[in-house]
């Protein structure tokens, strides 16, 4: 969209280079000076956007959940029970 206005202004500006009366050169930069302001918004809107994508980072991490096996349930129970067997409350 906005090369769209850039073009019609550099084609205004061309045009303005063959203007032959005055009140072409002011009807032509008015328009010129209207376009400008356009391009400029846009150009303000698009580095806006542009800020807000980078600080629109996501990150995710995954992890699985470890499932204990057969052996270290047992292994796990015996040393339960071992600690129980020498730790003194």
């Amino acid at each position: 969209m906005e090369a769209g206005y850039i073009a019609l202004r550099d084609r205004l500006q061309q045009l303005l280079a063959r203007a032959a009366t005055l009140d072409e050169v002011l009807g032509l930069e008015k328009q010129i000076a209207r376009l400008q302001a356009d391009i400029d918004g846009l150009q303000a809107r698009i580095d806006q956007l542009k800020s807000q994508a980078q600080l629109a980072l996501l990150s995710v991490s995954l992890e699985r959940k470890r499932v204990l096996g057969p052996l270290a349930v047992v292994g796990r129970a015996i040393g339960k029970l071992a600690s129980k067997l020498f730790v003194i409350r």
